[in-house]
């Protein structure tokens, strides 16, 4: 049986080999029986019009005719391309960065595309929040305002209150009240009050005004005189503590329950 030139070993079927084209010698085919570098082997197997002469041929010989039998160069990065092979690989690998190159620009369109609809998105954000803000600032000041507005006017309901209670206390002090005069149409209701004022020991001259009020409660409603002087209103006070009128003093023909005025100051 065949045995490897190199190695001796016994060369069957299964392993491939290697003949060189001077001496015919057979080795496997390997990096440690041919010389030859895993690219220059891998060549060597892909091309079909390359020959290879063993290393003593090599020393033998003035020239060489295959470019494989040059030094090793397999530390050394660079392409190899034999003559007739299907594949180049210089071409093959700036294919592939060009492929590549263009899927990263893709990406890059397709990232760029995002940050630009993301970036618009966030301009319309701030100019809606920019217009809120401005909003709520004008609502903040017509609040401001309408509170203001409502301090005064709560200001001024005060003082007009208060006015009204010194009016009333002025309409107070030149006015007496008299009670438990009936109610009546045929009633000469001032010259009754003339004639309560004159049994109060008061002059009947300085009777201004006589008013009926409404009632507070059933029954007649009290009776209203202004005076003139202010002496002479506290005379009726201090006169109507003392002195005790009925209706029917004042007017014999009344019948039923007497009805007892009575003065006080309102």
């Amino acid at each position: 049986m065949a045995k490897c030139h190199n190695c001796n070993k016994i060369i069957n079927k299964k392993c491939p080999v290697l003949e060189c084209s001077r001496c015919q010698k057979v080795v496997h085919i390997t990096s440690a029986c041919t010389g030859l570098s895993t690219k220059q082997l891998a060549a060597l197997k892909a091309a079909d019009n390359l020959e290879w002469t063993c290393n003593d041929c090599n020393l033998n010989s003035s020239r060489r005719k295959s470019f494989l039998t040059l030094a090793d160069y397999e530390d050394e990065d660079y392409d190899i391309s034999a003559p007739g092979t299907n594949y180049d690989l210089k071409k093959l690998l700036q294919d592939l960065k060009k492929e590549v190159s263009n899927i990263v620009t893709q990406e890059m369109r397709s990232v760029t595309t995002a940050v630009q609809y993301c970036s618009e998105k966030v301009d319309e954000f701030a100019l809606s929040m920019d217009a809120l803000t401005g909003k709520i600032k004008e609502m903040e000041k017509k609040i401001t305002h309408l509170d203001n507005e409502n301090k005064f006017c709560l200001l001024k309901i005060q003082t007009v209150e208060q006015r009204n209670a010194e009016l009333e206390q002025q309409l107070m002090g030149d006015h007496v009240e008299v009670s438990g005069i009936p109610d009546s149409n045929d009633l000469d209701l001032p010259k009754l009050v003339e004639s309560v004022i004159v049994r109060l020991d008061a002059p009947k001259e300085d009777i201004i005004s006589v008013k009926r009020l409404p009632s507070r409660r059933t029954g007649s409603g009290p009776v209203l005189v202004r005076i003139r002087q202010e002496s002479t209103r506290q005379r009726l006070i201090s006169s109507a503590r003392n002195i005790q009128i009925t209706a029917k003093d004042l007017m014999p023909s009344l019948s039923g329950r007497d009805h007892q005025p009575a003065k006080r100051s309102t």
